[in-house]
């Protein structure tokens, strides 16, 4: 199955490899001074697979990260490009020339840190974030509840790491941009923002509920305190009456 988890992990894990021995590759070129890193044959095809663990980046950032890390590609970039920015500075300035792999691979280290600011900024959120969203309500002019089942869809997908979810309501199916916080009618494309719960607002929402609940029962329980004081009266009024 091509698109099972195992298999993108596959992919994904085969690419970060070929990847790192690229990079490995035009730093042996660079460190050896026999040719211009920028005319090895390793500089195209490195700028091929960066920029295609690139584009992957996006749909599985999380596990991108982790291989990533585990590579300790990002180190032997940085190594790199500093020896490619002083073979530049020492080139002939009619003959200088950017390496094809220069902008992939900024463009890689750049968004590999976006995704893992992102993510520490989502760990952190979870010590004060519940598990709940909403959408505004433009009508109604305030926050809706998602069904249970839609807000676990969207609550998983967050909490993983995705940039992006999808669900379907009925027949209308949604896309949600988590960097933007936005929900959009993928058919009408409205759009609606989206927020998640705090646990310190949901708690003060269930401690009003439970003090709604406890009025209602405080008001029950007086009910038939007040007939009796009510039937009492009526009996006062009469016997005066027959009295009368």
């Amino acid at each position: 199955n091509r698109n099972g988890k195992e298999f993108k992990e596959k992919l994904l894990t085969q690419l970060m490899g070929e990847v790192k021995k690229s990079v490995e590759d035009l730093l042996a070129v660079a460190h050896s001074g026999e040719e211009a890193v920028k005319d090895a044959p390793e500089s195209a095809r490195a700028a091929v697979r960066i920029h295609l663990f690139t584009l992957l980046f996006e749909d599985c950032s999380r596990l991108c990260v982790q291989l990533v890390e585990g590579s300790g590609a990002i180190e032997l970039m940085v190594q790199l490009i500093g020896v490619a920015q002083e073979a530049l500075q020492g080139a002939p300035a009619v003959g200088r020339e950017t390496p094809k792999w220069i902008t992939p691979m900024l463009l890689f280290i750049d968004l590999y840190e976006k995704v893992v600011l992102a993510m520490k900024r989502r760990d952190a959120m979870a010590s004060i974030c519940s598990h709940s969203w909403k959408w505004f309500d433009v009508g109604a002019g305030k926050w809706q509840g998602y069904q249970p089942g839609n807000n676990k869809t969207i609550n998983d997908a967050f909490w993983a790491g995705e940039p992006s979810v999808k669900f379907t309501t009925g027949r209308r199916k949604y896309n949600i941009q988590f960097g933007a916080m936005m929900q959009a009618n993928e058919e009408t494309g409205n759009r609606r923002p989206l927020m998640i719960t705090l646990k310190r607002d949901e708690k003060e929402a269930d401690t009003a509920v439970e003090r709604r609940g406890r009025w209602k029962k405080e008001d029950s329980a007086a009910a038939p305190g007040e007939k009796k004081e009510e039937e009492d009266k009526d009996e006062s009024e009469n016997t005066t009456n027959e009295s009368t």
